[in-house]
Parts: structure tokens; sequence; C-alpha cells
């Protein structure tokens, strides 16, 4: 009976071990293929990152680039602004002197008329 019951023991891991050693050999190979599919993914997720780093850096040198027209823009009509401010003062000062040369022309008339006005006496007592 002990012969028997080794014998059925020893038939019985003949027959379960290849089992057990398919089904890990299967495990293994859903875990290869799961492994595989993971780094295929990742594989996909970089590409994709790599795409997005370019896409950002041209954005980048996009946004750089806008700055400066704006910044050179913006110059330009500070500039510009600083221009208008300067021109206008002169103008004032333009008027400012027109109005000092009639008030001259005026009072330089009024001495004339005086002028002319004490000569006609002069030559009407003559």
């Amino acid at each position: 009976m002990k012969k028997t019951c080794s014998l059925i023991a020893i038939i019985i891991c003949f027959l379960v071990t290849p089992n057990l050693l398919l089904g890990q050999s299967a495990i293994m190979q859903e875990f290869k293929e799961l492994r595989e599919n993971v780094v295929e993914k990742q594989k996909n997720t970089r590409a994709e990152i790599e795409r997005l780093n370019r896409q950002i850096q041209q954005f980048e040198q996009r946004l750089q680039r806008a700055d400066e027209k704006y910044e050179a823009l913006y110059q330009k009509y500070q500039n510009l602004k600083q221009l208008i401010a300067l021109q206008d003062e002169k103008l004032t000062q333009l008027q400012q002197e027109q109005s000092q040369i009639k008030e001259e022309i005026s009072i330089t008339t009024e001495s004339l008329d005086a002028k002319r006005a004490e000569l006609k006496k002069k030559k009407k007592k003559n």
C-alpha cells in the first residue's frame, strides 16, 4: 500500500508538475505581454511629450519675438509721445513769442504814431 501511495504520488507529480509549469509559463508570457504593452505605451507617451516640448519651445520662441516686437513698438510709442510733447511745448513757446512780437509791434506802432503826431505838430508850428 505504501508503494501504491508513493506510486500514485509520483504519477500525480508527473501529471501536475507540467500543468504547473505550463501555467507558470502562461503567466510569465502574460506578464511579458503586459510589460511589452506598458513599454510601448511609455514609448508613445515619451514621443508625445517630445512633440509637446517642441511645440512649447516654438510658442516660447514666438512669444519671445512678440515680446521683442512689442517692446520695440512700445519704445517707439514712448519716443513719439515724448516728441509730440516737446513739439507741443515748442508750439506753445512759438505762440508766446508771436504774442510778444505782436505786442512789440503794437508798442512800436504806437511810438511811431506818437512821433508822427509830434512831427506834424512841429511842422504846423513852423
